[in-house]
């Protein structure tokens, strides 16, 4: 019956497709199709810099909230006040050197105003194949923020920019082949002092072509149930839902250095058309109601490189899956997937128990790329030898009045094992990085 309850849900996910069909840019949908509204299509392709401005400086309340004081949260009850969390996320594979890392720009706006403040996470840790062994982990928070656009972040030891590329020439005025979408510049300066270690970035990166789940990307979590197949839930709205922008593939260059505040160790790296990913999310939530678990890998090669993200709700949404991930050859997207309560696109082959977690974290895993287990070999990614590089709790990344909030109202126990390894896929070389956190039962 259609009024059913089992016909109802509060969770309303991203669309879903099949990645063994053809990719379709946007421009060739609305030519095909012209009553077809954008709306209608499982995807939007990202051609332009534009798209990937920054959620929560577009979207941002101009109110200051400096009245606000922590003692409020006794007498809130969530969502009643907004909570946004987003990330910029640039995970870089230097395939030469076998390293890899990510730096990671978090925005936090803590119950409509509580708390806002900018961090910087800055990792970088070898893959099993390594020569040199080392790992850098440097949380910092960003103080003196002078320009928060849609497009930048400033301040007095960080700039975080994306900005368009110069005019196209007539070779490479195709928006889907042989050029980049935008360029992302990272430069950090923070000096060497008493309880800081010395941290130089420049890192300058050509993002190659991205896409977005309809629509706009956006999972939303409701208040109240509305019908599965309504027809009108573009027009449903919700401050508590889950943003993600992603860009399978870029190319960086430039250089990092680090000395150690503890050792007085100094790294050096020389980076020179180094393989990237990029990924914008944002948690208009607390994050342990958004999700209880998430796995994420990336693998990037000489041509061929693969993002995949999928995250479980919580108990309250009914334990609900949603996995998208996509393939690029080259700067170009050959196949996106996006898949709900499909359980069986991330598998762990093997797992080890955490006696001090509780977690059984994997040891080995597998990634069902093309939703078939009869795929041609060259078509799977599997890995059966996991290179464990770092476990820590994962709101160690956020301010702790994020973290405080969450404990307020469940029990959590959030861990993130993190590993870096060289891989193969379609028999090419690479290296991956995969993530599984979980944060609830």
């Amino acid at each position: 019956m259609s009024g059913s309850k089992t016909d109802k849900t509060k969770f309303l996910p991203v669309r879903t497709v099949n990645p063994n069909d053809p990719v379709v840019n946007n421009e060739d949908s609305n030519n095909n199709n012209n009553n077809n509204n954008n709306n209608n299509r499982s995807y939007t392709l990202i051609n332009d810099y534009s798209a990937l401005e920054i959620f929560c400086a577009s979207k941002r309340s101009h109110s200051s909230g400096k009245n606000k004081t922590t003692s409020l949260l006794k007498s809130l009850k969530p969502p009643s006040i907004d909570t946004r969390v987003e990330t910029e996320t640039l995970y870089f594979t230097d395939l030469n050197n076998n390293v890899c890392g990510f730096v990671q720009i978090l925005y936090s706006n803590v119950m409509g105003g509580i708390y806002k403040g900018f961090q910087m996470n800055f990792k970088m840790f070898e893959t099993n194949e390594s020569q040199v062994k080392f790992s850098i982990w440097e949380s910092i928070k960003i103080p003196n923020v002078v320009t928060f656009d849609k497009f930048s972040i400033v301040s007095d030891i960080i700039t975080f920019q994306i900005i368009p590329n110069g005019p196209r020439s007539e070779k490479n005025n195709n928006k889907n082949k042989g050029c980049s979408l935008g360029k992302l510049l990272i430069i950090v300066n923070l000096p060497h002092g008493e309880n800081t270690s010395d941290l130089q970035i420049n890192l300058k990166v050509d993002l190659y072509q991205g896409f977005k789940m309809n629509p706009d990307g956006t999972s939303y979590f409701l208040d109240k149930s509305i019908h599965r197949n309504d027809q009108s839930r573009e027009n449903v709205k919700s401050s508590r839902y889950l943003r993600h922008v992603f860009v399978p593939r870029g190319i960086c260059e430039g250089t990092i250095s680090y000395k150690d505040k503890a050792t007085n160790k100094s790294f050096d790296f020389d980076f020179e058309k180094v393989p990237v990913c990029y990924l914008d999310a944002v948690q208009g939530m607390v994050p342990n109601k958004a999700a209880s678990k998430w796995n994420f890998m990336t693998f990037q090669s000489l041509t061929y490189s693969i993002l995949l993200l999928e995250y479980t709700t919580t108990r309250d949404f009914k334990y609900g899956t949603v996995t998208t991930w996509a393939i690029s050859r080259d700067e170009e997207i050959i196949s996106i997937g996006s898949q709900v309560n499909n359980t069986n696109i991330v598998k762990f082959k093997s797992t080890i128990l955490d006696k001090e977690t509780g977690w059984e974290y994997p040891s080995a895993i597998k990634f069902n790329l093309f939703l078939h287990d009869d795929a041609d070999a060259n078509d799977k990614f599997e890995e059966d030898n996991l290179n464990l590089v770092n476990r820590y709790d994962i709101f160690h990344e956020l301010p702790s009045i994020v973290k405080n909030i969450a404990s307020e109202f469940v029990h959590i126990n959030p861990y993130l094992y993190q590993y870096c390894q060289r891989s193969k896929f379609r028999n090419e070389e690479g290296i991956s990085i995969v993530e599984s956190t979980f944060i609830s039962r």
